[in-house]
């Protein structure tokens, strides 16, 4: 059983999505690939109501390939 409701996990995605956009370029490559991994995961867990994270994707374009 999902021990968060969907609200929760969006704002997790949003918070990780925040995260990046603000402080990427500072962080290390590990947290900032966590940071996508949660997002992912919440994503994931969302289903139906999951959101696009294609901005996210964008600004990790070089750690993802």
């Amino acid at each position: 059983m999902n021990q968060f409701t969907n609200k929760e996990l969006k704002m997790i995605i949003d918070h990780c999505d925040r995260i990046e956009e603000e402080y990427g370029s500072i962080r290390s490559k590990s947290e900032r690939l966590l940071s996508f991994q949660i997002a992912q995961k919440a994503n994931n867990i969302l289903g139906d109501e999951s959101v696009d994270l294609e901005h996210m994707k964008i600004n990790l374009e070089e750690l993802l390939n």
